[in-house]
């Protein structure tokens, strides 16, 4: 019941060690230990640094919400507060969570990247990079994985808007501006 193409969607969670190249590094080998597809980065243009050699040897996508460094000057790059409905929500699935920041970013990026998996079929980094953006392309709105998937049964394009609303994915830098 649930998951992607046959496959639960698993969460590992690790320091990422911002300022901290060695556990950065450590972290990247621990997340390589347990098959990952695709790492969700902090916002941290040092952390994408050290992290994105790394996934490129390794064929892993790594996607970051744009910050101060890395994206375009008028963007907003401050974390998106998320309603109490949504906060109440993620505090549910985790009730020691104390930092909301980039909730509803992560939320809305593991989402895509389900989708996206789903829209190609393949789980693989050059596939999700190519579909991340199509996502989000002209089609059908959805506001939910199962909605989304609903439409792509019967539709070629979908318009995924979540908590964070509307994203815009730089392939080259794997960066997301919000």
């Amino acid at each position: 019941q649930g998951g992607v193409l046959g496959s639960p969607i698993e969460v590992w969670h690790r320091d990422a060690g911002v300022a901290d190249p060695a556990k950065t590094e450590a972290s990247f080998t621990q997340l390589l230990e347990h098959d990952v597809d695709v790492i969700i980065a902090p916002a941290s243009a040092d952390v994408m640094d050290v992290l994105l050699p790394l996934a490129k040897k390794a064929g892993i996508l790594v996607v970051a919400p744009a910050n101060a460094d890395t994206a375009p000057a008028t963007a907003n790059t401050a974390p998106i507060v998320p309603d109490d409905a949504f906060a109440l929500a993620l505090r549910s699935s985790d009730p020691n969570l104390s930092e909301l920041s980039y909730g509803a970013e992560s939320y809305d990026l593991t989402t895509a990247l389900a989708l996206s998996t789903v829209f190609l079929g393949d789980d693989g980094a050059v596939s999700l990079s190519f579909a991340l953006s199509h996502v989000q392309g002209p089609g059908i709105t959805c506001e939910s994985f199962g909605a989304c998937v609903s439409v792509l049964r019967t539709e070629p394009a979908i318009s995924y808007r979540g908590p964070a609303g509307q994203f815009a994915y730089d392939v080259a830098s794997g960066t997301v501006v919000f």
